[in-house]
């Protein structure tokens, strides 16, 4: 399925996956308030079997037949103590 891609100006990280150009595509205001302004990354067609870096394409199909868009987060970071932990305590392990 062809699918558009945008990037937020306001939220790092961030991409909006769309079924249709933006311009065609009336997306729900919490959503663009959210997204902010919106930038055109690439178009690329999706299927099960497409490889992605940080989303799963059949979410991403699945998520275009309910609503016609998909929001593809920034991954998580630890929490600083919880690296600090891990550095500390990973350490001691591998000892």
């Amino acid at each position: 399925m062809k699918s558009y891609i945008y990037r937020s100006e306001k939220k790092a990280d961030c991409y909006l996956f769309l079924k249709e150009p933006f311009e065609d595509f009336s997306l729900p205001d919490p959503v663009k308030k959210v997204m902010g302004e919106l930038h055109l990354v690439m178009k690329l067609d999706i299927t099960s079997e497409t490889k992605l870096a940080l989303s799963d394409a059949d979410k991403i199909l699945d998520a275009f037949e309910q609503q016609g868009f998909y929001i593809q987060m920034p991954p998580s970071k630890p929490h600083p103590v919880d690296a600090l932990f891990d550095r500390l305590f990973k350490n001691e392990a591998e000892k």
